[in-house]
């Protein structure tokens, strides 16, 4: 993931970008650092996306990285200034996943319970996805019924190498639909996971 957060890098001295591409090339950015668990150069690769107009899926890693780094009153107000509405489908998934998390470590019953009700009503065909889902809805019924979040929830909740984020896999591609997903990194994904036990 080092070698593309530089070649990311490289893009961004070309002084030929607009500001929605300079954007685009800080959220890649602020991807490989995500990936590289490198919390502190993620979470500034994605205030210069916002700073440069980039989209809400920008505060949702952003938030993401906030929660990485235990500033959880941050995250919690990152995440509440987006404006989900605006987000894709897959792009809101990242944020039901992300919100669970922060939701988790806030321990907070009312963003529990939104949290688990947004667990309940995505629907993700994927099945990486949908593990992701369950687990998370799992953890936060857990944090619910107990009214703290165990050492367990949070680990749960912040998987080693970021969250399991649909975005992470979603590629623009020139196909008909503009959209695809990244089979190849779904498959490294789950080959960089450690075996349990």
């Amino acid at each position: 993931m080092k070698s593309s957060a530089a070649e990311f890098q490289g893009l961004l001295l070309e002084d030929h970008w607009t500001r929605q591409g300079k954007a685009d090339i800080y959220r890649e950015l602020g991807n490989s650092y995500r990936f590289a668990a490198e919390w502190d150069q993620a979470e500034s690769a994605s205030r210069e996306a916002i700073a440069l107009g980039g989209s809400d899926l920008d505060k949702v890693h952003l938030s993401e990285c906030l929660l990485y780094r235990k500033q959880i009153d941050a995250a919690e107000s990152e995440i509440d200034s987006v404006r989900r509405q605006t987000l894709l489908r897959h792009e809101f998934e990242d944020f039901v996943f992300t919100y669970a998390a922060i939701a988790i470590w806030s321990g907070k019953l009312e963003r529990l319970a939104e949290a688990k009700a947004l667990l309940e009503t995505l629907g993700t065909a994927e099945p990486i996805f949908n593990d992701r889902r369950l687990n998370l809805l799992l953890r936060v019924t857990e944090t619910l019924a107990s009214g703290r979040a165990s050492s367990a929830a949070k680990n749960d909740s912040t998987p080693s190498g970021g969250l399991a984020t649909a975005t992470n896999f979603f590629l623009l591609q020139p196909t008909l639909a503009g959209l695809g997903i990244d089979f190849n990194e779904m498959i490294e994904h789950l080959a960089r996971k450690s075996p349990e036990g």
